[in-house]
């Protein structure tokens, strides 16, 4: 019995232990899951499988393209 109760007490820890890390940023949604965007003004990309820095925009293959200051 006391294996059990040592047993379960392991994987409750180690499920807590291995499970995502709260999002530091913002989350894109999309139809694959949620994607933790870290960049600060950030733009999610239409999949939202990814997102890109500011001055950054997506293509039609989610590769952010940039847009900003210089762009010529």
């Amino acid at each position: 019995m006391k294996t059990l109760f040592v047993l379960i007490h392991l994987f409750a820890f180690g499920s807590i232990a291995l499970g995502e890390a709260p999002c530091r940023g913002f989350q894109c949604h999309g139809p694959k899951g949620d994607v933790c965007c870290t960049y600060p003004n950030s733009v999610c990309c239409p999949s939202g499988a990814k997102c890109c820095p500011i001055f950054y925009g997506c293509d039609a293959q989610d590769k952010c393209i940039y847009f900003g200051p210089g762009k010529r």
